[in-house]
């Protein structure tokens, strides 16, 4: 597979910034 390495990085910090929003979400409506 030949990705950009760019592209594969922006991508990974989209799903970690995701996830963390969704943990974020969760932890706001237990309150």
């Amino acid at each position: 597979m030949d990705l950009p390495p760019g592209r594969y990085t922006v991508r990974a910090v989209y799903a970690q910034t995701e996830a963390t929003y969704m943990v974020i979400v969760q932890l706001v409506q237990q309150i």
